[in-house]
C-alpha cells in the first residue's frame, strides 16, 4: 500500500525541546503514560539533554511535508529496541500513528541494524495496540503489576 503522506524523519535536536514538552504533557498522551504525572520543565529538559547524549537512544521527529507531527524513540538494547511513539493531537485519526509504526520498521532494520522491536502499551490503549498488530507486531506478554501489554516484532521477516 502506497503512503498517501508525504512523511519523514529526522533526528531530535536541542531546538525540539519546548515542543517536545508540550506533546508529552498533552491530556492524552499522560493518560496514556505509565508515568501520567504531569512532566516539570525542569524534569523535561533533564531528560532530553539525557536522551540528546545516550547512544543507545535514537529519538526521530516525523514531518508530515514541513510540519511536525509525531516522535519516535528507539532505546537500543543489543540487536533489539524498545519504541515509545506519540502523534500531536491535531494529527490524531489521520492513520499517522500506523505509518510512524511502518517507518519505524523499517528505520530500525536498515539503518540501525536491528533484529527485533517491542512495544508496551497500557490495557485500555486500543489505539495503540491496533496500530502495532496491524505492523506484524504480536503481544507477547501481559504485564499485570502495570497494567500493560508487551508487543514484540521480528523484523529479519519480510517488510512489512
Amino acid at each position: 500500500m502506497d503512503c498517501k503522506y508525504d512523511l519523514s524523519f529526522r533526528k531530535a535536536k536541542e531546538s525540539d525541546r519546548d515542543m517536545l514538552f508540550e506533546w508529552v504533557n498533552e491530556t492524552e498522551t499522560r493518560r496514556q503514560s505509565f508515568q501520567g504525572h504531569w512532566i516539570t520543565p525542569e524534569e523535561h529538559s533533564q531528560w532530553f539533554q539525557n536522551v540528546l547524549k545516550d547512544e543507545r537512544i535514537q529519538l526521530l521527529i516525523l514531518y508530515w511535508s514541513e510540519s511536525p507531527v509525531g516522535n519516535i524513540r528507539f532505546f537500543i538494547e543489543g540487536t533489539s529496541a524498545v519504541l515509545s511513539y506519540s502523534i500531536d493531537r491535531a494529527y490524531r485519526g489521520r492513520g499517522l500513528g500506523k505509518e510512524l509504526i511502518k517507518m519505524a520498521s523499517n528505520y530500525g532494520r536498515e539503518r540501525l541494524g536491528l533484529s527485533s522491536l517491542r512495544a508496551v502499551t497500557k490495557l485500555n490503549n486500543t489505539a495503540s495496540q491496533r496500530v502495532l498488530l496491524e505492523n506484524g507486531f504480536l503481544q507477547v506478554k501481559r504485564l499485570s503489576n502495570q497494567n500493560g501489554l508487551v508487543f514484540s516484532k521480528d523484523l529479519t521477516l519480510d517488510a512489512v
